[in-house]
């Protein structure tokens, strides 16, 4: 039994309180075909997928075995998940003639996950028995396996692909480590014909080979990595099998795949287009994808907004018929002036105005709330040096909480292109904040390695495996020796405070001591670490959230470490009560070069936006699809730059297999980056978007920066009110 989309919209408006909008119920009612939804920030595009998937389900018939949702990041599909359960148990209570209908059958989640769980389902040969490799382990294995080989043979690679390179001091393994990681990536995400290159030139053909080494090594090994994961789901999609999860068959739990919902399109890779549209390659192309152009922001991880911009184009290209577009507008979020100035800041540059940046005809976005305020909605912070805006911005903060404006510091946010903790990023604005009590949230601020309960429980690992950091000499590490040194220092400062951790590290020295050459010291490596945590101060520290995360994060990176070079720990076979030197090498080359050259961040809650009581401090993709009462932007008038991420993009362009529909120069595609990349900024507040901005920023003139608008700071400076 089914009910009708009326009485379905009826049930959501007495759900949610308040009424859709014609553009949403247009979207939500579009029948079969493709369906463009583009969804500017605060316009209830999620609500709106959520809708759409349960209107399938509830009042067209379709089983939800025969639908497929996919979002971008795990959170975002239980987020996804959840409001769908919600909402159903709420129809379901309204029409019981529902309770029939098995929601779970549903599939939801992200393509990486579905890819996975699909070819498992159906037995898919060439990917049975492989391992999924995370990205931590793929690194671990190019390090480990693949830069050294690559390194050998390489005369031209470096010379043509320097731009990828990290400039300054650090491992040139591990430097070649990352290069080589985003080229193997970008040879799938762009779907690279690997043939062609041996007809592209020197290093072209150098690449070849360093990919098929690659991938040569992850199939000897029964692994797969992320990308690959995609390439095996396109290829499983070819095949008889992936004919049967598209088509069904005779057999009635095999439903054909009928409508594909994708959700933040505007991210999608060109592998990731090319599997959309092969599942939705059948008689009426049910494919709905909903994004927003100008939010836009993982190009660095091979996202080509260009998909979504292009995706009608697409349709026409592959199926003859266009999209039915529709826009939501309706801003549900912001205040009105807000709103007015994010239309504002994204129509200054003229670059935005060329053919096919931006979706053709898009029209601006339009408050809903017609919330104004008693205070400026969008205000300046201006001071003469960084030194005294971190001082205002700080001060300013806690004037909002100490005169009632905010009750808890957890409704504001700053946000900046990178919040690591250093002078040149957000040290000065942590600095501040703590100068004046206020407590901060920062997990992504490469602080992980700088916390003290890290050093000693590696501190502690070191002394028990080299006492004396006997092996470390001669090793390749990005930061040298002294971390390792530290690390010791701190279990050796904490040893006569806890004397059973201290007895059970000379215990295993003194064993180690005396086992014979080549003896197994342990089946499995990690049961040493877990034996240290066992003991004080460790397991106070496991009372503490965020020291048991951190420790939690240090134990995965070790699994990860291990099966790279094996669980055991042997003796060495030549040097007399030492660990196998082979294995130190390893240790102190892959596990520790890798926390240093990293730079890692400390685990977040995906159920918590930041824990009451504190200020958050984020980077502006960190903050994508969030939402904040006060939103203060730093890090401003900062240089438009081509990244080796441009660069590379359009150095592989001649050897895609399909050339793009879009493509712009790369120059262009980095102001357009920078562009998004402010405008998702400023669409994060509710109630009152805040510049922070030094008198020397403010000087760049449109031409200069992205972070102003076309008019540059001079603009903002006069136009903007000054708080």
């Amino acid at each position: 039994m089914l009910i009708s989309i009326d009485c379905l919209m009826d049930a959501i408006e007495e759900k949610n309180g308040f009424p859709l909008d014609d553009n949403q119920r247009a979207a939500i009612e579009h029948g079969t075909g493709p369906l463009w939804i583009i969804a500017g920030p605060g316009t209830g595009k999620t609500e709106v997928l959520v809708i759409r998937c349960l209107k399938l389900i509830c009042c067209d018939g379709i089983n939800p075995g025969s639908i497929i949702l996919t979002t971008f990041t795990e959170k975002a599909a239980r987020n996804l998940e959840d409001r769908i359960l919600e909402t159903m148990l709420f129809l379901c209570d309204r029409y019981p003639i529902l309770t029939d209908i098995d929601i779970c059958d549903l599939r939801i989640g992200t393509l990486h996950s579905l890819c996975n769980d699909i070819m498992q389902e159906y037995r898919y040969s060439p990917y049975q028995n492989l391992r999924l490799l995370n990205d931590l382990e793929t690194k671990m294995l190019i390090r480990n396996r693949i830069a050294w080989q690559v390194i050998r043979f390489q005369t031209n690679l470096y010379a043509n692909f320097e731009y990828l390179f990290r400039r300054g001091p650090g491992s040139y393994l591990w430097k070649w480590t990352n290069v080589l990681s985003q080229l193997y990536d970008r040879l799938i995400d762009y779907r690279i014909n690997i043939d062609a290159l041996q007809e592209g030139g020197n290093h072209w053909r150098e690449l070849k080979t360093a990919y098929e080494l690659y991938s040569n090594t992850l199939r000897d090994n029964c692994m797969c990595d992320f990308s690959h994961l995609q390439k095996y789901f396109l290829e499983f999609l070819q095949s008889p099998r992936g004919h049967v999860f598209i088509n069904g068959d005779e057999i009635p739990q095999n439903l054909p795949l009928l409508y594909v919902l994708v959700d933040e399109y505007q991210d999608t890779n060109p592998i990731q287009e090319e599997i959309y549209f092969t599942l939705a390659n059948n008689v009426s192309h049910n494919i709905t994808v909903v994004g927003d152009d100008d939010q836009a922001l993982y190009r660095f991880r091979g996202g080509t907004v260009e998909c979504m911009v292009g995706f009608s184009a697409q349709c026409h290209r592959r199926w003859g018929i266009n999209a039915n577009q529709i826009t939501l507008v309706n801003n549900y979020r912001s205040n009105t002036g807000i709103v007015e100035w994010c239309n504002i800041y994204i129509n200054s540059f003229p670059l935005m105005s060329v053919n096919q940046a931006r979706v053709e005809n898009k029209p601006q976005i339009r408050a809903s709330s017609g919330r104004i305020g008693n205070h400026p909605n969008v205000g300046l912070l201006k001071e003469k040096t960084i030194a005294d805006l971190t001082n205002s911005f700080a001060h300013t903060v806690l004037g909002l909480h100490e005169n009632n404006i905010i009750n808890d510091y957890s409704q504001c946010v700053l946000l900046m292109k990178s919040t690591k903790d250093s002078r040149n990023n957000a040290g000065p604005y942590i600095q501040a904040l703590q100068e004046l009590g206020i407590p901060i949230y920062n997990p992504r601020s490469k602080a992980f390695l700088d916390q003290i309960e890290i050093h000693q429980i590696l501190g502690a690992f070191v002394s028990i495996v080299d006492p004396g950091l006997e092996a470390i000499n001669g090793r390749d590490l990005p930061g040298g020796p002294g971390m390792l040194e530290e690390w010791v220092n701190e279990y050796n400062r904490i040893a006569e405070e806890y004397p059973a951790l201290r007895q059970y590290i000379e215990r295993s020295q003194e064993a180690i001591s005396n086992m014979t050459l080549g003896n197994r010291i342990s089946p499995a490596t990690p049961t040493i670490l877990y034996r240290i945590l066992a003991h004080e101060p460790f397991t106070s520290y496991q009372l503490n959230p965020e020291q048991d995360l951190r420790l939690s994060k240090v134990t995965r990176l070790f699994e990860a470490f291990c099966s790279q070079v094996g669980r055991p720990l042997y003796m060495d076979n030549e040097i007399r009560g030492k660990v196998n030197q082979w294995w130190l090498g390893k240790f102190y080359e892959i596990f520790c070069g890798y926390l240093q050259d990293q730079g890692i961040d400390d685990d977040e809650d995906d159920e918590v936006v930041c824990p009451q009581g504190r200020f958050p401090i984020m980077t502006i993709h960190q903050s994508k699809g969030l939402e904040f009462d006060f939103v203060f932007v730093g890090s401003l008038g900062r240089s438009v730059t081509l990244s080796g991420t441009h660069t590379l993009e359009h150095d592989l362009l001649p050897f895609r297999s399909t050339p793009p529909i879009i493509h712009h120069r790369a120059e262009d595609a980095a102001w357009h980056d920078y562009i998004r990349l402010h405008y998702v900024a400023y669409s994060r507040a509710k109630h009152a978007l805040i510049l922070l901005a030094s008198d020397n920023q403010l000087r760049k003139r449109g031409h200069e920066t992205a972070s102003f608008g076309g008019q540059g700071g001079l603009w903002v400076k006069n136009n903007i009110i000054r708080l």
